[in-house]
């Protein structure tokens, strides 16, 4: 399902800040998920403590397919659709800009300008070069809630799940109850949103989008939480659509994507 608000602002592109590797389906519609936003987040150091073993090699794209939850996983209630590859694209500064843009307002590099410096600086993407070598989605239609699900399995050379998941939670720090300018008079706000701990780090951020306009005021939510294993992310983004969702749902979907991610590190 396709959505849009303003002229050139797709869903896809305001959400893909959030997590880093996230393409989510989009979103157009009221009505906000009903989980807990906090500014707090759950899970170890990405170091871990001393002593503990290396984390394993990051996933092969044939491993990274088998972590992508399944119908089988999630039960009755859930419509799959078809498991992807993600194109790998290096997440620096030139590439992102270059081949994907942000949606972002302010200038012509697209970057928003809120008037607050460390929200701005978290909008940039990260320096230096996050390299994927691995990248598999299958997405989700919740039956009769309105609710959309991306999940997604990422795995990246050296510190790139790491700093993936700064990013994020810099957004949900840095730029929390700011409106953040996107294309055409839209307005973006990202907020922490309380998670389980789950992996070796888990960061859940709520980005809700909003457009007023001369034929309708339009929202959307995307809550969305990221695991990370190792040296692999699984990124969950729940797309609300006339709908809404739920902590327990979410905790579950949750706990479900990180033991098969878990378990794709450690067989």
């Amino acid at each position: 399902m396709a959505g849009a608000v303003g002229r050139g602002v797709t869903w896809q592109r305001a959400a893909a800040l959030c997590g880093g590797a996230v393409l989510l389906i989009a979103a157009c519609g009221g009505g906000a998920g009903t989980a807990h936003p906090t500014s707090g987040d759950s899970g170890s150091s990405a170091s871990g403590p001393a002593g503990t073993a290396a984390a394993p090699a990051p996933l092969s794209q044939p491993r990274a397919r088998e972590a992508v939850l399944t119908p089988e996983d999630l039960g009755a209630g859930w419509e799959a659709k078809k498991l992807e590859d993600v194109p790998l694209k290096n997440r620096s500064p030139s590439a992102a800009g270059a081949e994907e843009g942000t949606g972002r307002d302010g200038g012509d590099e697209g970057d928003a300008t809120t008037g607050d410096a460390d929200c701005d600086a978290a909008l940039l993407h990260p320096s230096g070069t996050i390299e994927p070598v691995s990248d598999a989605r299958r997405e989700f239609d919740q039956d009769g809630t309105g609710v959309s699900l991306s999940a997604e399995v990422t795995a990246y050379r050296g510190d790139g799940a790491e700093r993936t998941l700064e990013q994020a939670r810099a957004l949900g720090d840095d730029c929390g109850g700011l409106k953040v300018p996107w294309e055409d008079g839209t307005a973006a706000t990202f907020t922490r949103v309380s998670t389980a701990d789950r992996g070796d780090e888990t960061v859940g951020v709520r980005m809700v989008l909003h457009s007023d306009d001369v034929y309708a005021t339009k929202e959307g939510t995307v809550d969305t939480v990221a695991v990370r294993v190792g040296h692999d992310l699984v990124t969950l983004s729940f797309t609300i659509v006339n709908g809404t969702t739920d902590a327990e749902t979410v905790d579950e979907v949750t706990r479900l994507a990180a033991e098969r991610l878990r378990s794709m590190n450690h067989p």
